[in-house]
C-alpha cells in the first residue's frame, strides 16, 4: 500500500469534519500569530487576548 492509498481515507474523513467553535477560534489565533511581522515580539497568548477582545472569547485548547 503506497502513501496515497493510506492518505486518501484520512483526507476523506477530514472533508466531513465540522470544525468546533473552539477549533475555529484557535485557527483564527494561529492565522493572526503566523501573519504577524517578524519584528513583532507578541506571544501567542497575547495574540489570543487581542483576538478575544474583538471577537467572541477564545478558549484555550
Amino acid at each position: 500500500m503506497n502513501k496515497i492509498d493510506r492518505l486518501l481515507p484520512l483526507v476523506e474523513s477530514l472533508r466531513k469534519h465540522k470544525m468546533t467553535a473552539n477549533e475555529v477560534a484557535e485557527q483564527r489565533v494561529s492565522f493572526a500569530y503566523g501573519n504577524a511581522t517578524h519584528d513583532n515580539r507578541s506571544t501567542k497568548e497575547e495574540v489570543r487576548e487581542a483576538v478575544s477582545s474583538v471577537t467572541a472569547p477564545v478558549l484555550v485548547p
